[in-house]
């Protein structure tokens, strides 16, 4: 009688995030999915210090867990902000407990340099994912150098999730053909059915301009009230909404009351994600005017759901855009030209349409599936290298 042989374990990979971020859990869900690979994600906290949505945890049916810690706060070299250092002690032992096969550390964070140095000592291949830039990177600290100087040499691959996070990577000392493209993910399908649900309801406004997004200095707000207030001389019935809220509020509540604008600025504060795809059902454009973004993630939002997009040049994800085509895609601190590209989509119905058609197009790339599979492709190729 032939002894019966037992069956192959699937690659097991442990993936490093910082927090819980709605537009992230799609894909670790389209990972779990997967038949080919076993995943566990480990969250260095719930959610961050300036995040006021909540996160249903019934919604996280992939194995994961979210680890004791701290955060250390020092401030940004740029901007009125400060970024967040994730230390979680008992994350070496979890990875130990976990013994998993690929380790996908996020950018080059303290939890990152743990993997490494589990990585070194079990001799299991580590991937790196970044979504920085080269214009988010250009004021590192010595140690945010040092991380990288220490890291990228000894991985075996890397994420970006932009074409200039990927060129960033390669330009920190990545090997080209190390680099894998996997963009920002959404729900493409499911704010697409619940923005059409919303339209049932309530009609889309082509006067209704609409920002998505934190009030703080980086995402350009004021210059967007700038490019606002000079459009409504020759529109006068056009309204803006911005839907977020942040430290920056109160200052540009007074702003808009300065220029005469506050009946026809909305403040609408933070809205739960699950209400997000009802603001765009309303808009008839949306405006991302941010002067430094690692990625953009609401504009996919808006392309999937319909809504003409005028994209910041220095947001990663308008390399996915043609100016004019797809989307403007434009400067922010030229709110001359920002406020020529509003009045001409104010103006121009059928340019309205065409960038509604092309959008939605580009949004189905967006898809977690889609992006899963990269992220799929790339473990499974380090999987068999750890005792290399």
């Amino acid at each position: 009688m032939a002894p019966s042989s037992t069956p192959r374990r699937l690659p097991r990979a442990v993936i490093l995030n910082n927090e819980i971020l709605p537009y992230r859990v799609p894909l670790f869900q389209a990972l779990h999915d997967r038949s080919d690979l076993e995943i566990r994600v480990i969250f260095s906290t719930a959610r961050s210090w300036e995040r006021t949505w909540t996160i249903d945890p019934a919604t996280l049916t992939f194995p994961h867990r979210i680890l004791p810690g701290i955060c250390l706060r020092p401030p940004k070299s740029r901007f009125s902000e400060k970024r967040s250092i994730y230390i979680n002690p008992t994350l070496f032992p979890e990875l130990v407990r976990l013994k998993p096969d690929v380790i996908i550390g996020y950018e080059f964070s303290v939890p990152s340099m743990t993997a490494l140095l589990y990585a070194r000592i079990a001799r299991r291949p580590l991937l790196i994912w970044s979504e920085c830039t080269p214009l988010t990177d250009r004021h590192l600290t010595q140690g945010q150098r040092w991380t990288r100087r220490v890291i990228i040499p000894r991985v075996q691959g890397f994420f970006g999730t932009s074409p200039p996070a990927c060129r960033n990577l390669i330009a920190q000392g990545a090997p080209p053909e190390r680099v894998a493209e996997a963009p920002q993910v959404h729900q493409v399908d499911w704010i697409v059915r619940q923005a059409a649900q919303a339209r049932e309801k309530n009609s889309s406004s082509d006067g209704l301009i609409l920002y998505v997004g934190s009030l703080i200095e980086r995402k350009g707000i004021g210059l967007l009230l700038d490019a606002f207030a000079q459009v409504r001389v020759r529109h006068p019935s056009i309204r803006l909404r911005i839907v977020g809220e942040g430290p920056l509020r109160g200052k540009l509540e007074k702003k808009t009351a300065q220029a005469g604008l506050q009946d026809r600025v909305d403040f609408a504060g933070f809205v739960e994600p699950a209400g997000i795809p009802s603001e765009y059902a309303e808009a008839g454009l949306f405006i991302l005017p941010s002067l430094e973004e690692t990625f953009g993630v609401v504009v996919v939002e808006a392309l999937a759901c319909g809504v003409p997009v005028i994209c910041s040049s220095f947001a990663g994800v308008s390399t996915y855009l043609k100016d004019g085509e797809d989307a403007y895609v434009v400067d922010p601190n030229d709110t001359e030209l920002l406020a020529g590209r509003i009045g001409r989509l104010l103006d121009d119905r059928a340019l309205r349409a065409q960038f509604i058609t092309r959008g939605r197009e580009i949004a189905k790339t967006f898809e977690a599936k889609a992006v899963a599979e990269v992220f799929a492709r790339e473990i499974l190729r380090v999987a068999g290298k750890g005792d290399a």
